[in-house]
């Protein structure tokens, strides 16, 4: 259970849920090993404050009451504070987790269309 600050509010887990994001003070419980909405998931949360939610494999969650509730399908879930503020936040987990490579891919990337495939 991580109780939120005042006015914090959350987003992050699905792609595909991104216009009800941020989510409401109650929620479904949502899975992100099973569901995916046809699109990305990620294990990482990200709160209007200065912390992030991460984890190394899929976990479930769900707000009550403006309280996330996380339920742990295979690992352990870190909470990382960090910065000042919501970019601070981001920023760390970016950096952290998924740091870029610093190269460019190939130009036909950006010039024919790209195939999205589902894999439900």
């Amino acid at each position: 259970m991580i109780e939120s600050f005042q006015k914090e509010k959350w987003l992050g887990g699905f792609v595909g849920l991104s216009e009800k994001k941020p989510f409401t003070s109650n929620t479904k419980m949502y899975n992100l090993a099973t569901e995916n909405f046809n699109n990305q998931n990620v294990p990482l949360l990200l709160p209007s404050e200065r912390r992030y939610i991460r984890s190394e494999e899929p976990f479930s969650f769900q707000m009550k009451n403006d309280t996330l509730f996380i339920l742990l399908n295979y690992d352990k879930v870190d909470v990382v504070q960090t910065g000042k503020s919501f970019k601070d936040a981001f920023l760390s987990a970016v950096q952290k987790h998924f740091p870029t490579i610093g190269t460019i891919l190939e130009e036909i990337f950006f010039r024919k269309p790209q195939v999205t495939i589902s894999y439900d």
